[in-house]
């Protein structure tokens, strides 16, 4: 059984990573090129407005799969608690420095979000 706190720190993991595959380039643009690379493509669209939008387009199912942050947060948590039945078994030793890591990184990108959201609404 896991506790508040290790609940909390699963979901905030689970949902980074999910964000930083699904959204983010990362370093040397290893997460757009996994997208590249599994068929999702950007594609620039001009609205009616004049202003360009970029949209995704997948080309297959995984790349279908890498465009959504919540499809890719259930297989995340799956990985995550296969890991976790690991570390009882001695594999993944490190795996709740990992969930703390990327636990504190969501918190950060979360704070900074309200912190944005308070700066719009007061200007």
């Amino acid at each position: 059984m896991c506790s508040l706190t290790e609940l909390i720190e699963s979901a905030l993991a689970a949902w980074r990573l999910a964000s930083l595959l699904v959204n983010e380039d990362g370093p040397w643009a290893m997460f757009s090129q996994l997208r590249y690379w599994a068929g999702l493509r950007s594609v620039a669209v001009r609205g009616e407005d004049g202003r360009l939008r970029v949209s995704r387009v997948a080309s297959n199912t995984w790349a279908e799969g890498l465009s959504c942050v919540w499809c890719v947060s259930v297989w995340i948590a799956a990985l995550m608690a296969l890991a976790e039945k690991g570390k009882k078994r001695g594999i993944f030793e490190n795996s709740p420095f990992l969930r703390r890591a990327l636990a504190v990184s969501a918190g950060a990108i979360i704070v900074h979000e309200v912190i944005e959201w308070l700066r719009s609404q007061a200007g």
